[in-house]
This record gives structure tokens, sequence and C-alpha cells, in this order.
């Protein structure tokens, strides 16, 4: 099920919903991912490597 687009909205949803009920967001992943660290860049994360 990869390449649907899915992933971006749902996970935008998830940062909405956290905010609007005063919760921090929090996003882990595999860094050595790369179709992971792509989507955590354009959520506006920081990347831990860095």
């Amino acid at each position: 099920m990869e390449g649907k687009g899915l992933a971006l909205p749902a996970a935008q949803a998830f940062i909405d919903h956290c905010i609007d009920h005063q919760m921090i967001p929090r996003w882990e992943y595999n860094i050595y991912h790369s179709v992971s660290v792509q989507l955590e860049n354009k959520l506006g994360f920081e990347d831990p490597r860095e």
C-alpha cells in the first residue's frame, strides 16, 4: 500500500488533533528509511541526525 499519498494528510491530522487537545505531538521513525525522513521534513520536525 505504498505510494498512495496518505501518510502526509494522516500525520498532519494527528498533529492537528494533538495541538487542538493541548498535547505535544511526538514523531518516531526509522532514520534509515528515506521516505520516513522525507515525511518528517515535510511535517516540520527536526532531523535528529543533525
